[in-house]
């Protein structure tokens, strides 16, 4: 028999009756953990979350399961559900496939994907070159990331595509305190121009050499900051 708060109650007038609720726990989690709300080394409070969600610890702790078998917690006795520190050594293998993927994304992309998905591309691409020009960093970066995952969903792979989504969720919260940790890079955005140069001629071949090279671009930062974030003592529970 599942618990009773594993699934809620869906808005009147939908077919679905009930929507399970540790999916969704998951993907607020996760999003909270890569988008750098939880320190790494702090503890996921259960009483906290639990009234906040308005669950019972059950459907919070099977979240936490999955959460672990993506690498964002590490469940431990005496403390329980614990943030995970990314590594260099973790950092450095993941971030060398995505960078492969996205190459072969961009690759496909240029090949199979239709005019409204590179035209949306394109589009997202201007307006992160309005957020250059204007000196916004944390708009600058926020269309980057739209970019990168709009590049792979236009490939059409579905097997990379969630290899790319398993794998990002290990890299992106390091990579997103990275990038806005530091300061707007001409050469990044010229990277970016030539992508989308590349994608209006599909020219596949060479977009993907030169995504490749964009998406390896940011591994300096990301050490420089894994470097801080060794020094940085645990939170206290």
């Amino acid at each position: 028999m599942k618990d009773h708060d594993d699934y809620e109650e869906a808005p009147s007038g939908s077919t679905i009756v009930r929507l399970p609720l540790v999916p969704q726990i998951v993907s607020r989690l996760r999003d909270e953990i890569v988008a750098g709300q939880w320190e790494p080394g702090a503890k996921m409070p259960e009483a906290e979350l639990s009234v906040r969600f308005g669950v019972s610890r059950t459907p919070l702790r099977q979240a936490f399961k999955v959460l672990e078998s993506e690498g964002l917690l590490d469940l431990q006795p005496n403390r329980g559900a614990v943030v995970t520190r990314p590594t260099l050594e973790g950092i450095d293998d993941n971030l060398s496939i995505i960078a492969a993927l996205e190459g072969l994304a961009i690759e496909a992309a240029c090949a199979v994907g239709s005019e409204a998905e590179i035209t949306a591309i394109l589009a997202i691409h201007d307006e992160m070159m309005g957020h250059f020009e204007n000196g916004d960093v944390a708009g600058y970066f926020r269309e980057n990331n739209r970019i990168h995952k709009a590049i792979v969903k236009a490939g059409r792979n579905r097997v990379l595509t969630e290899i790319h989504t398993n794998l990002l969720n290990h890299v992106e919260r390091a990579r997103n305190v990275a990038n806005t940790s530091r300061d707007l890079n001409a050469r990044s955005m010229q990277e970016h121009e030539e992508i989308a140069s590349l994608l209006r001629a599909r020219n596949g071949k060479k977009a993907r050499k030169v995504m490749e090279r964009h998406t390896m671009s940011i591994r300096g930062a990301i050490h420089s900051w894994l470097d801080e974030e060794r020094d940085r003592p645990v939170p206290k529970s």
